[in-house]
C-alpha cells in the first residue's frame, strides 16, 4: 500500500517526551527514522494501550529540517487512535509509516490542522491571513500571547471543543480538509484559551468520542454555551 507523510513514533514516559518537545528534535535512538522522514512529514509520538487498545498519542512533530540532526516543531497534543487488529501488531515497532488509506482512515491531515494550520494554508511568497491578521478580541485589540476563541463546531459525527487565535481561517481551513460539512455552533473568547480548552475536554471526557470530538446532549450544549457566554 501507498505510503503517507506521517510517521508514529513509540514513548516510554512522560517525562522524555517532554525532552523531545523541548529540544525540538528527534530521539538519538530513532536513527532509523531520521533517514527516512522528509522536511514537512509528521511524526505522531504515540504509545499503544494493549489494556483499551488505543494508540495514545500525545505530541505531534513537523520535521523543519533533515541531515545530521533532524529538527522538529513539536506540539503536545492529546487523542487517541483506534488501530484495527490488523493493524495493532505495528504498534509494537518502535516506529512505523502509517499507509495512506489508514492516514485517511484516522483523518491525520485534519488532526494536524489543528497543531500546523500554517502548513494546510495557500503559500504564494506572501504571508498567509493567519500570519499578517491574528484575530482581535471582542473590543477589536489585538490579543495578548495565550488569548483567543474557544469553538464548537458541530458535525454528523458529533461536536468538535476547538481552540483558536484566528477563527474565520480555522473554520476556513476545516472546510477545505474535511471531508464532511461543518457549522460552528457556539465561540467564547478567553484570556488563556488553551487552559479553557482543556478544562472543556475533561469536563466532558465521559462524553469523548475520539480526540476532540465529543457526544454532546442538548443539556450539555447549553451548560456549554452558558461557560462560553461568561467568557472573559
Amino acid at each position: 500500500m501507498a505510503k503517507s507523510n506521517f510517521y508514529r513514533l513509540n514513548y516510554l514516559s512522560t517525562s522524555e517526551l517532554d525532552v523531545w518537545v523541548s529540544d525540538r528534535r528527534l530521539p538519538e535512538q530513532a536513527i532509523e527514522l531520521a533517514s527516512k522522514v522528509k522536511v514537512g512529514n509528521f511524526v505522531l509520538a504515540a504509545r499503544y494501550n494493549p489494556e483499551y487498545q488505543l494508540g495514545e498519542v500525545r505530541a505531534v512533530g513537523r520535521v523543519s529540517k533533515t541531515g545530521r540532526t533532524v529538527e522538529l516543531d513539536w506540539r503536545h497534543a492529546h487523542f487517541d487512535l483506534h488501530p484495527s487488529p490488523q493493524g495493532q501488531r505495528f504498534w509494537g515497532q518502535d516506529y512505523f509509516n502509517f499507509d495512506a488509506a489508514v492516514a485517511k482512515r484516522y483523518a491525520l491531515d485534519s488532526r494536524c490542522v489543528e497543531f500546523f494550520p500554517e502548513a494546510f494554508g495557500e503559500h504564494n511568497g506572501r504571508e498567509t491571513s493567519s500570519q499578517r491578521d491574528i484575530s482581535s478580541g471582542p473590543t477589536g485589540a489585538s490579543p495578548q500571547s495565550g488569548s483567543g476563541h474557544v469553538y464548537v463546531i458541530k458535525s454528523r459525527y458529533g461536536y468538535k471543543i476547538g481552540k483558536s487565535k484566528n477563527l474565520r481561517d480555522r473554520t476556513r481551513l476545516f472546510g477545505v480538509k474535511l471531508p464532511f460539512p461543518i457549522e460552528v455552533v457556539m465561540t467564547g473568547w478567553f484570556e488563556n484559551y488553551s487552559e479553557a480548552e482543556i478544562r472543556f475536554h475533561r469536563q466532558f471526557a465521559h462524553k469523548r468520542l475520539e480526540g476532540e470530538w465529543f457526544d454532546l446532549s442538548q443539556t450539555d450544549l447549553e451548560g456549554l454555551g452558558r461557560q462560553l457566554g461568561r467568557a472573559t
